[in-house]
């Protein structure tokens, strides 16, 4: 979730023009369909994921299971973000008409994000991390039973179960 709320911030950051760094994303407006424009200010999502993995990322060790495993559910969390921005169109002629429609992109709000995740939470993989090698030792996290699916970039790991809080700690 800190991944996604630190992606979210600075990207809302952006179009606010909060930050000196970054402003409205200008990149969506090369892709335009026949029957719409892009206009407006279109939340800076890649800054936002790139903000969000010089930070948050930043910390974690990639030579360590939970390491790898950080990674993964941070990135987890950006893509959560950016699988649910919205295109937002408004439309604008005389007397009603919809001669220009002008749409832009906007982030979800953040409850959103979180309740995704959650879901995804309840839902997560459980994983070990294995060595590959093809060249070079590569880690890679995989089903800790092989009749489970391989998880996908939008999925959430772990690595061990979590404690009973109910209940002592065994002795």
């Amino acid at each position: 979730m800190s991944s996604a709320a630190l992606t979210h911030s600075v990207a809302r950051a952006c179009s606010r023009g909060e930050l000196n760094e970054c402003s409205c994303d200008g990149r969506v407006r090369k892709r335009t369909p026949r029957h719409w424009q892009w206009g407006g200010c279109s939340e800076d999502i890649r800054y936002g994921e790139m903000f969000s993995r010089d930070f948050v990322d930043s910390r974690e060790d990639k030579n360590t299971d939970e390491g790898i495993m950080n990674l993964h559910n941070n990135e987890a969390g950006r893509r959560a973000v950016r699988g649910r921005m919205q295109r937002v169109c408004k439309c604008h002629g005389m007397s009603g008409s919809c001669s220009v429609r002008v749409c832009w992109r906007r982030l979800p709000q953040l409850r959103v994000v979180g309740d995704a995740l959650s879901t995804r939470y309840e839902g997560a993989s459980h994983v070990k991390v294995v060595e590959r090698k093809r060249g070079k030792n590569v880690r890679k996290l995989r089903p800790i039973h092989t009749d489970m699916k391989k998880p996908n970039k939008t999925d959430l790991v772990y690595l061990e179960d979590s404690p009973d809080y109910c209940e002592p700690n065994p002795e």
